[in-house]
């Protein structure tokens, strides 16, 4: 039989492997999702331009500015979504390498 104090070990030991685990699932999420945002951009933003400077489409924005402004603004929304993506990225690369410093001071 285990003392008291063996079973709190294990269960500080279970609950570190847990909050890990899910720190893992999110970090592997904000990628994926990143990774998703990127290839899209990338197969549609061309293809986009391309069809707004030959009005052929009209983007909201561009008809209160004018027709030859769509491409600008969809580079404008791209770039927001992409830069937003980047921000999550990072920050989630900071929580996790935090987590590491901690965990290395909790381990020393």
């Amino acid at each position: 039989m285990r003392t008291v104090e063996e079973q709190m070990r294990e269960i500080s030991r279970r609950k570190k492997r847990y909050v890990e685990a899910k720190r893992s699932r999110k970090y592997a999420l904000t990628s994926a999702g990143l990774l998703a945002s990127l290839i899209v951009v990338i197969a549609i933003a061309p293809k986009a331009i391309d069809m707004i400077a030959r009005n052929k489409i009209s983007v909201l924005g561009s008809t209160i500015l004018g027709a030859k402004t769509g491409g600008y603004v969809l580079v404008a929304l791209i770039a927001f979504t992409l830069g937003v993506f980047v921000t999550m990225f990072c920050r989630q690369y900071m929580k996790n390498k935090a987590g590491r410093t901690d965990k290395e001071k909790d381990g020393q």
